[in-house]
C-alpha cells in the first residue's frame, strides 16, 4: 500500500449549554446530563407521530410509547416549548392514498412536524413519506425505526434507548433552528479552513 503523510487532529473542546464541556474519548462523547447549547426559539413544533407496523397486528402500543418518550426527551434536553399533539397507527401507510390521509389528519390537529415511526426499515414507506412532507405539504419531518429499550431504568418509557433518543433530539433541535454544541476553538480552526459538502 502507498504510504502517505498524515496528521492526527487534536481532541476538540466540545461545549454545551453553560459552557459545560463534554469528555471526548476516541472521537466520541456522551450527551448524558448535557443541555443543548441553544434551542430553537423561533418555532414551536406540534408533533404528530405516525406508526407503521409491519402487519396489521404489529407492535401494539409502540406509537404511544414513543409519544411518551418524545415528551420525556424534550424535557430532558430543555425543549419543552414543543409538544406531541397526537399519534396513530397506519398499517397501510405504503398506499399513497392512506399516507396522504394520515398527513391530512395530522394537519387537521394543527401539526407542523410529522414523525414517521417504522416497525422495520421500508424502502417503500420512506420515499412516500418524504414526498408528502417535503413537496406536497411542506412540513418538517423525521423518520426512525422503532426499537424497544428493555432496560427497566430507561428514562424514556421503554422506547429506543438513551443514546438513540439523544441522537434523535440532536436532529430535532437542528430542525428547530437550534445549536447542539460548539467548539471553543472554532474561530481558530476555521481561520484557514475551507469546509466542503457541509
Amino acid at each position: 500500500m502507498l504510504k502517505i503523510p498524515a496528521v492526527v487532529l487534536p481532541v476538540p473542546h466540545i461545549v454545551y449549554s453553560g459552557n459545560k464541556q463534554a469528555i471526548v474519548r476516541d472521537g466520541k462523547w456522551n450527551l448524558a446530563e448535557q443541555k443543548f447549547r441553544r434551542t430553537g426559539l423561533n418555532v414551536k413544533f406540534k408533533i404528530f407521530i405516525i406508526f407503521v407496523p409491519e402487519t396489521a397486528t404489529g407492535l401494539r402500543g409502540a406509537a404511544a410509547a414513543v409519544a411518551n418518550g418524545f415528551v420525556k426527551a424534550l424535557r430532558t434536553y430543555a425543549m419543552t416549548s414543543h409538544t406531541v399533539i397526537g399519534c396513530r397507527e397506519s398499517p397501510n401507510f405504503c398506499m399513497p392514498g392512506v399516507a396522504k390521509a394520515d398527513f391530512e389528519a395530522a394537519l387537521a390537529k394543527g401539526a407542523n412536524f410529522v414523525f414517521l415511526l417504522l416497525e422495520k426499515k421500508s424502502a417503500i414507506a420512506y420515499p412516500i413519506f418524504k414526498e408528502l412532507a417535503d413537496r406536497t405539504f411542506g412540513i418538517q419531518s423525521q423518520c426512525s425505526v422503532f426499537k424497544k429499550d428493555k432496560r427497566p431504568e430507561s428514562l424514556f418509557g421503554g422506547s429506543f434507548g438513551d443514546q438513540q433518543w439523544g441522537n434523535l433530539m440532536m436532529k430535532f433541535n437542528l430542525k428547530t433552528g437550534g445549536t447542539n454544541h460548539t467548539n471553543l476553538d472554532i474561530q481558530k480552526i476555521l481561520a484557514d479552513t475551507l469546509v466542503l459538502g457541509a
